[in-house]
């Protein structure tokens, strides 16, 4: 008899597996509610994720250090750039669960609880001459700094045990995105540079102009070089965090283009071919002469600004953000496909 193929949901899934079997089939690790692990995403030697349950029941994977944050679909989506959909057939093909043969629901005995918030507590102090000479090798003022509610800080505190202190070869910073929300970074750090209690889109808990176009981007860095540069940009956490399609669809609503500029390495070139294929966001870089891409001098607009000057990079940006200004969907940079990045 014939039948026709059932509709692949969430729920459908959930209901022939658990979240964690999925969770422990493609990250390759147990779930344990309260034991740190190193990061299966990413070059990680410090412990610094864990799992958690949320209030709707959720099994959530977090990434302490702010990479990354999301429950077993989204995770799916991450690992293979993929998008929702395509990601809960790869699950539907991976556990056999079309064919006779399907993987057979595994049950944990895990005691489900609500995830504490983390409180993050700062003292900020003074700004001093290191921090200006810090900033404004990017281009970056005092003035934006201010604006986006970045300070200098002397001591944090994260539930309650205080895990840094000022020094003067450790700079910290905080951003404050408002209702106790922060991030906060260590910028002469090679690991550990951030600290983070929240999911906030950066840049978008101040007020932006977003009538002549919005950029997304990486970091709170690079959203403020674009500020100087009299650009309005947005950017999650960090480059591995999707943006909800709600909000991907309110910056449409808002903006008269929207383009990416991520890194030009394997995860910001991930990441904005998600955003391309997914969104039709055009993604432009600046690149570092791999692959037989022009030198720009870094593979990030904070890293040119430092190489090239303000002045250049205003140059460069301006010639090729004209264009969508303008309404042309060519690409002008080099929109480097997965694949010439895999072996980075």
């Amino acid at each position: 008899m014939y039948e026709l193929a059932p509709d692949i949901t969430r729920q459908y899934i959930l209901d022939r597996l658990s979240q964690e079997q999925i969770m422990e089939y493609y990250l390759g690790c147990k779930v344990h509610l309260k034991k740190r692990f190193c990061s299966p995403l990413r070059k990680d030697t410090n412990p610094s994720c864990g799992f958690f349950y949320n209030k709707e029941g959720d099994l959530i994977f977090n990434d302490f250090a702010g990479f990354f944050t999301g429950g077993c679909f989204k995770v799916v989506m991450h690992m293979h750039t993929c998008s929702y959909s395509e990601a809960l057939h790869k699950i539907v093909d991976d556990f056999n669960l079309l064919t006779g043969n399907p993987v057979a629901k595994k049950e944990y005995p895990l005691v489900k609880s609500e995830k504490q918030p983390t409180v993050i507590l700062v003292k900020r102090r003074p700004w001093q001459v290191r921090d200006r000479d810090y900033w404004i090798q990017f281009g970056i003022s005092k003035a934006t700094l201010e604006l986006f509610h970045v300070a200098p800080v002397s001591t944090v505190w994260v539930n309650g045990s205080i895990i840094y202190g000022d020094k003067k070869y450790d700079p910290a910073y905080v951003y404050s995105f408002g209702n106790g929300d922060y991030k906060v970074y260590f910028p002469l750090r090679k690991t550990n540079r951030f600290v983070c209690n929240c999911g906030t889109i950066q840049g978008s808990h101040i007020f932006r102009d977003y009538s002549k176009g919005v950029v997304i981007t990486k970091s709170l860095k690079d959203v403020m070089v674009l500020h100087e540069l009299g650009i309005t940009a947005v950017a999650p956490q960090s480059e591995t965090v999707f943006m909800h399609d709600d909000y991907i669809a309110s910056l449409f609503e808002l903006a008269p283009f929207v383009v990416s500029l991520y890194d030009f390495d394997r995860a910001g070139v991930s990441m904005a071919n998600h955003l391309r294929k997914k969104y039709g966001i055009p993604a432009l870089f600046f690149t570092n002469g791999r692959f037989g891409t022009e030198n720009h001098g870094g593979k990030d607009i904070s890293d040119v600004v430092k190489v090239q000057g303000i002045a250049w990079t205003k140059t460069i940006v301006y010639s090729v953000y004209e264009h969508y200004r303008n309404g042309s969907n060519t690409t002008v940079h080099h929109p480097c496909e997965d694949e010439q990045l895999s072996e980075t």
